[in-house]
């Protein structure tokens, strides 16, 4: 769920492919389990997922001759409540694509200069290694620090 502009091509192309293969795979049946429980896949969003990963692709000159048609409805009575209710959350996908891949980084770091003051700030924060991602506010070091990466951005 990382906006798409962030990806590296291996990771865009990548993700498309899974989704079509996520598809099928639902289509025969099948339960999600282990990408589900560690909330790698949300079912709910798969269409519009493809849509959002595909107009990337073609606003960096690919061809894309894979629709997805899809209708979560078809496959919801075989798969276990919780399969359907999972949720991703971006920002923590971010952070780990970040600290994974260095052509995501790269990217992501050409497109701050078209981000808002509060997505700075939330990048700045998160950037540093001793912050989780739990409620948890962040410390006094660690806002200052955070400061002076968001002075460096800007």
């Amino acid at each position: 769920m990382v906006n798409p502009k962030y990806m590296c091509s291996s990771h865009l192309l990548g993700e498309h492919n899974e989704i079509h293969m996520a598809v099928g795979y639902l289509r025969e049946g099948n339960h999600l389990g282990r990408y589900a429980s560690e909330k790698l896949i949300q079912v709910n969003t798969m269409l519009s997922r493809h849509n959002q990963l595909v107009e990337e692709m073609l606003s960096r000159g690919y061809k894309h001759n894979s629709p997805l048609i899809f209708d979560p409805t078809e496959i919801a009575g075989h798969l276990f409540e919780w399969e359907l209710s999972v949720v991703i959350d971006p920002k923590y996908s971010l952070n780990i694509l970040m600290g994974r891949c260095s052509g995501c980084r790269e990217r992501y770091l050409q497109n701050i200069g078209r981000m808002d003051l509060r997505e700075k700030w939330e990048y700045a924060i998160h950037k540093q290694p001793n912050i989780n991602n739990s409620s948890e506010k962040p410390k006094r070091y660690q806002v200052e620090n955070a400061m002076q990466l968001l002075d460096d951005i800007l």
